[in-house]
Parts: C-alpha cells; sequence; structure tokens
C-alpha cells in the first residue's frame, strides 16, 4: 500500500511540473521550429525535446545541440529564446497560437495579386513540414506525434504541404498546409468532406 501511496505522488508531482507552460508555436533563427503542447511537452522540429523545470516561470527544451529557453513573463506572457552552438536569440512567437487568440487555421488569408499572404516570420523550406505539424495539431486537437507531413511542394504563389492526422476512433484526417511567396504561414486546410 505504501508503495501504491509513493508511486502515486511521484506520478502527480511529474505531471503537475510543467503545468505552467502555455500552448504556443515560434520559429527561431538557425531552422528551430517550436511547438509546445498546454502542459508540455514541447517538440523542436517535431521532435519532442527533453523537457527541464528550473521554476514555475522557467523552462528549457534540449533536442541534440539546440536549447530553447520558455519563460513566462510577470504579465502572463510566453517569451522563447534559444542557443545553438555559439549563435543565440530571441524566437518569433506565432500570434495564433498562443492562449485567447484563435487558431491560425480560422484566420483567413490575405489576398494580393501573387497569392494569399501569410503572417508572421517566414520558415524555411526545410521547418515547413514541422512547423504545418505544429498548426495541424492545434487545429485537430492531437500532438504533433500524431501528425505525418509531406515535402514542401511550390505551387502557385509559394508551398503547400501535404498532410494527415490519425485521430483515433475518428480515422484519418487529410489537410493541406499553405505559405506564401515569402515563406509565411497562411493555413491549414482541411480535405475531408467533414471539414475536419
Amino acid at each position: 500500500m505504501t508503495k501504491f501511496f509513493i508511486a502515486a505522488v511521484v506520478l502527480a508531482a511529474s505531471s503537475s511540473a510543467f503545468a505552467g507552460l502555455p500552448l504556443l508555436n515560434a520559429t527561431c533563427p538557425t531552422d528551430i521550429s517550436v511547438h509546445v503542447d498546454q502542459g508540455g511537452p514541447v517538440y523542436l522540429n517535431g521532435k519532442e525535446a527533453k523537457l527541464k523545470r528550473f521554476n514555475e516561470n522557467y523552462y528549457e527544451a534540449r533536442q541534440g545541440n539546440a536549447i530553447v529557453s520558455l519563460s513566462i513573463n510577470p504579465d502572463g506572457s510566453p517569451g522563447v529564446t534559444y542557443t545553438r552552438g555559439k549563435a543565440n536569440g530571441i524566437c518569433t512567437i506565432t500570434p495564433d497560437a498562443t492562449p485567447g487568440n484563435e487558431p491560425a487555421h480560422a484566420h483567413a488569408a490575405t489576398p494580393s495579386a501573387h497569392g494569399p499572404q501569410g503572417e508572421g516570420a517566414p520558415v524555411s523550406t526545410g521547418n515547413m513540414p514541422a512547423f504545418c505539424r505544429g498548426e495541424a495539431s492545434s487545429l485537430y486537437g492531437t500532438r504533433p506525434a500524431y501528425i505525418t507531413t509531406g515535402k514542401p511542394a511550390k505551387a502557385a504563389g509559394g508551398y503547400t504541404v501535404k498532410g494527415t492526422a490519425d485521430k483515433g476512433s475518428e480515422g484519418t484526417k487529410t489537410f493541406v498546409c499553405s505559405f506564401d511567396a515569402h515563406n509565411r504561414f497562411v493555413e491549414v486546410q482541411p480535405q475531408d468532406s467533414d471539414g475536419e
């Protein structure tokens, strides 16, 4: 009985250790794409990173030689910085993924003579599949690990990335992420007849 109680306490403590992490997506220089699920885990370039909590307002996610620092400012807003080798700096948080805002797929793209225009920082073509996984995971309410994406394909006015979301008993859903001519994310467009 005592072993069971100790195991339950350890499990409860470990699951609440990352409770302060907000849902967000960010892009960092040196081709680092960040997706944070509310309460964790953290994904760097689509792969789950090793996460360490220093206090309720500061966390670090590590993967290879990349370290992403996540801080919660006194006003409750998140901050994201990175270090990779000798490079370091501030990451750009995608406004659509922060709490209180609509998800990115809900925003209508701004039309132009050269196709839809995205918002936010440009995403390198190599990081487009990982960025798309993060945005699609938000749309489908699942972890990026259950999202599969293909390679970026040149399209009129930018790039597209096709993918699928494994929704378990609801089946597999297909979608297309689009990026504008300046490599900025535009939207996740569901391809199934049910709109999901």
